[in-house]
Formats: structure tokens, sequence, C-alpha cells
């Protein structure tokens, strides 16, 4: 029933915001009303309608996705782009609505032009509000992780050690599709200003591996500098550094205990 209500309040661009189990009884009871009518013309050997099929179709098809997603739990409270395939029927659903307002209105304007151009007004209303136009795209989207992880996995050794840094990390379940198979391999920079002892714990972690990978999204951080400058101490040497080019900044840097020892 959460779901329900979650494709409805995006369908609209959050102009109808109905509580879950009300969404999820309005979308019983078309469904009911939809078997009922299509049980009803089947036996009255009514002739196929196309407005009926659009109708059951549409229904169908979100019901099965509903059913679907109580197994494999995707349409989260963030994330209905599962349903997107069902915008098109929707948009059809409501144009056809527009069929059954067509008597006199106000001022003899038919009553689905004055719902036409409420929808319009809102619409446009609904795109012009950065509370609704922001709320819906994500305007930082994350890194490349995906080719920083197959550049990384073409030269990675089991002993590796892989240092993450914390700005790779804010993006969550993205950092943990790529990297949770790596394990007790990857090091998280801890957040917030490292101080002389903290540098040293970390270099002394470094020096019981042979090959050192570094992840940044924050490269000239100060931690990130002062780290990449400790590593010659600790008898590491600095085999290469990938930048990958996107909105936002990703460097993975490799460091060996020697030239020979570059992947």
């Amino acid at each position: 029933h959460v779901a329900v209500a979650r494709v409805i309040e995006v369908y609209s661009n959050g102009l109808v915001n109905l509580l879950p189990k009300v969404a999820a009884l309005l979308f019983a009871l078309a469904a009911v009303f939809v078997l009922h009518s299509a049980w009803q013309r089947r036996r009255a050997r009514r002739r196929p309608d196309a407005a009926w099929l659009l109708v059951f179709v549409t229904i169908t098809l979100f019901a099965l996705v509903l059913l679907a997603n109580e197994f494999v739990a995707v349409l989260l409270s963030g994330r209905v782009r599962y349903t997107f395939a069902l915008w098109p029927l929707f948009s059809l659903l409501l144009g056809l609505g527009y069929r059954y307002f067509r008597r006199p209105g106000f001022f003899g304007v038919p009553l689905y032009h004055l719902l036409l151009a409420l929808l319009l007004v809102t619409g446009l209303v609904g795109n012009i509000r950065s509370s609704l136009r922001v709320r819906y795209v994500y305007h930082l989207p994350p890194p490349p992780l995906h080719r920083a992880m197959r550049d990384l996995e073409a030269g990675w050794n089991s002993t590796d050690l892989l240092i993450v840094d914390p700005a790779v990390t804010s993006i969550g379940r993205v950092y943990r599709v790529y990297t949770d198979h790596l394990g007790e391999s990857r090091f998280v920079l801890p957040e917030g200003p490292c101080a002389a002892a903290c540098l040293a714990a970390t270099g002394a972690q470094l020096r019981q591996h042979d090959n050192v990978w570094l992840l940044f999204a924050d490269p000239s951080g100060d931690l990130q500098t002062r780290l990449q400058q400790a590593l010659p101490a600790v008898g590491l040497f600095h085999c290469r550094t990938i930048k990958y080019d996107h909105l936002q900044s990703l460097e993975l840097v490799q460091h060996a205990r020697g030239e020979a020892d570059c992947a």
C-alpha cells in the first residue's frame, strides 16, 4: 500500500498525496470494478472496446508490479523508476477520463476543457517550483565507481589493500555494491582531521602489504595529500594514477614495493 501511494505521488509530481491505506483501497476498488465490468461485458457478449482494454491492461500490469515487489522489494521510498513503464498507460488512462466530462460546465465551456486547463496550470507550477523539481532529480551523480573497480580488479592480488576516501563511502549503497567482496582488504580513512598519531597508525598498516591502492573522491584533501606524501617513507613506489572524468572527481592510485611489482 505504501508503494501504491508513492507511485501516485511521483506520477503527479507531488500534487496528489494520499495516505497509503487510502491509495491501496482506491486501487483495490478500481481492480474490482474493472474485473466486474469485464465479466458483465463478457456475459452480454459486447464487442471489444479499446478503452476498457486500456483500463484492464493498466490495472493488471500495476498489480503484477506490486506482486513482484513483494518478493524483490525494489520500490523503495525514494525509488519508483521500475514503474516508469506504466507512465504512458497512466497518461492515456487520464486522457480517457476526460471523455466522461463532455457535458457543459461553467459559461458553456465543457468541463473536460476546464480540467485540462487545470492540469496544465498545476503541471507548469509544479515544474517551476524548485521544491518539486529538485525533489526527484539527483543533482549530484555518483562518481564512476564501476570504471575504477574494473581497473582495480585487473591488477588486484589477495594480499593487496584498498584505502578508501570517506567521500567515496558517502554514496552509500553504490559503494557497498562494488567493494563488499573485498572485505578486510579495504580500509576507510577516518573522517575529519587526522593527527600525526593517526597518520602513523595508517602507515604501520601499510607496511603489511606489498601493493596498496588509493581510491579518492577528494584527492586534494589534507589527509589524502599527507598520506600520499608519507607512502614513500614506508617503502612504497608510486606506480600510476588513473583519473576518471566525471561530474564528480575520482582517482585510483596504485603503490607497490618496487617498480617491478607494479601491475
